[in-house]
């Protein structure tokens, strides 16, 4: 899973990163099966209060493709992220 290995294992790893404040929390936590709750939201905890949310989402936003969306990113789900993505390009994805 790119996503993944882009923001959690290290490689290719942003500066913006070195900021992030789920750079020492499992990956697990945010990458979690569909439907558990308790760690979603969790995870946007996590994310709500980190200095660098916005550049986290920004730089998903920036490569991540539609279909292949998963997890908590800056606090916000896949559906979330794609709501984003629409509106900054007029309706479309």
């Amino acid at each position: 899973m790119a996503l993944r290995v882009g923001l959690f294992d290290g490689h290719d790893m942003p500066d913006w990163r070195r900021e992030a404040r789920s750079r020492e929390i499992p990956a697990d936590l945010f990458f979690t099966e569909p439907g558990e709750i308790s760690n979603y939201r969790e995870a946007r905890l996590v994310c709500a209060g980190c200095p660098v949310r916005a550049e986290c989402v920004d730089d998903v936003l920036a490569w991540e493709r539609p279909g292949q969306r998963h997890g908590v990113v800056g606090g916000m789900s896949p559906v979330q992220r794609e709501q984003v993505v629409r509106a900054r390009h007029g309706g479309a994805a």
